[in-house]
């Protein structure tokens, strides 16, 4: 059986009305939304999926940081501009979402979760984005 994500269609931002998610396997990932931490001594902030534009934006800007390509939309989410497309308008002079990933923990089909970077697993790395779930699903970025 497939294995989607629990979220309702009308929480999207598409108007689109699929029903791909009918009779799939549906996990709850609503709850997955938690800032993990905001490294800045190192440059980095580490993400669940469901983390929104609308929270890590002004949690950033608090520290008087920013990232390189801010969504329009409050209501992206960090899983959704990585393994969706990733493109906003700054995306032109700052490249798309994914360009400024460092690392990915991916859950596979099998159950097993995995850390990928650059450096580790880069074959799952570079092919996760713009997947759209279809390689496992993204536990933190």
């Amino acid at each position: 059986r497939r294995i989607v994500t629990a979220r309702p269609g009308w929480q999207r931002v598409s108007v689109k009305q699929s029903a791909y998610k009918d009779g799939a396997f549906k996990v709850h990932i609503d709850r997955m939304a938690d800032i993990l931490e905001i490294n800045t001594k190192d440059r980095f902030v580490k993400v669940e999926p469901m983390v929104n534009m609308g929270q890590l934006v002004p949690a950033l800007m608090k520290g008087g940081w920013t990232l390189p390509v801010v969504p329009e939309l409050e209501e992206l989410t960090v899983g959704g501009m990585i393994a969706g497309t990733g493109i906003e308008s700054s995306s032109h002079h700052s490249g798309l979402f994914q360009e400024f990933c460092i690392e990915l923990e991916i859950c596979l089909a099998n159950g097993g979760v995995v850390t990928c970077s650059r450096h580790e697993r880069e074959d799952l790395f570079e092919a996760f984005f713009w997947s759209y779930g279809t390689l496992g699903m993204l536990m933190s970025a």
